[in-house]
């Protein structure tokens, strides 16, 4: 079972994080869930499989659930920089970054920004990019609006679930109660404006790629140009944008293979055209 802790990180103030400890010298891995949901939502059921091989970390991101409160005032820089404190601040030597769908695009950034913490990426639904055609910004603002209305509105808002999530019922309204409505908003714009195409490329720490084969909210072809352009392998998941609550298990044996993929060594950085 997950459990939830606050940590005091220097500089950002404390952080709410959830995770378990695994066996002794084992690797940590730290777990960024998606936009509108929190560590709880994305990672508890995830979090006991990863744990029999090592240490979790599960941050909630700012502005979500328990996290550091941010306003209307939300960039996914920030949130890199924070989980970067969060490292620094629970051990001393570089993690693992998973990062799911938005998580991804902060592990992407975390790298980024300090390659020094990141001894590997699993990026998991995620993209270079989540602009796309009209359409598909039109998601995620969407969801972004929902998942602030689900906080403003508690007594509607269950109805508009799928059915295979409304028996996560009471930890959903619990978690999402905890949501800043502006922040969350805000959330969804800077993701719809994360581009990582000039850089991406360059990253040093190894990565592998979990694609979610039926994925209709991060198109799977632009899961692949991900992988593509980080030259990374693919571990290949049956399901849909909702799998850390459909199929947990099936998530985590996904996160398990491509760590073990994950090379020993960082990636050399590729040179640019003159």
């Amino acid at each position: 079972m997950a459990e939830g802790r606050v940590v005091d990180v220097a500089g950002r103030g404390p952080m709410y994080v959830r995770g378990a400890q695994g066996p002794r010298r084992a690797p940590t891995v730290v777990l960024l869930h998606g936009l509108g949901a929190t560590a709880a939502l994305n990672w508890d059921a995830v979090i006991p499989a990863l744990a029999s091989r090592f240490h979790v970390i599960a941050p909630d991101l700012r502005g979500h659930g328990r996290g550091p409160r941010c306003g209307g005032r939300f960039r996914l820089e920030d949130c890199a920089d924070d989980v970067a404190a969060l490292i620094e601040a629970t051990t001393n030597k570089p993690v693992l970054v998973v990062g799911y769908s938005m998580g991804g695009a902060v592990a992407q950034l975390l790298a980024h920004r300090r390659p020094d913490l990141v001894s590997g990426l699993v990026l998991c639904a995620t993209a270079r990019d989540f602009r796309g055609r009209p359409a598909e910004r039109l998601q995620f603002t969407l969801l972004g609006t929902l998942t602030a209305a689900s906080h403003l509105t508690p007594d509607w808002w269950p109805s508009l679930l799928p059915s295979a999530v409304r028996g996560f019922l009471p930890t959903l309204v619990r978690e999402l109660g905890g949501h800043q409505s502006r922040a969350i908003l805000a959330a969804a714009a800077s993701l719809g404006t994360f581009t990582s195409r000039a850089w991406v490329a360059e990253l040093t720490p190894p990565a592998v790629v979990v694609v979610t084969q039926h994925d209709k909210l991060v198109p799977v072809h632009r899961q692949r140009k991900l992988a593509a352009s980080l030259d990374a392998p693919i571990v290949e998941l049956p399901g849909h944008h909702l799998i850390p609550h459909r199929n947990p298990l099936a998530l985590a044996t996904a996160i398990s293979a491509a760590i073990a993929l994950l090379p020993r060594r960082p990636r050399i950085r590729r040179r640019k055209a003159a």
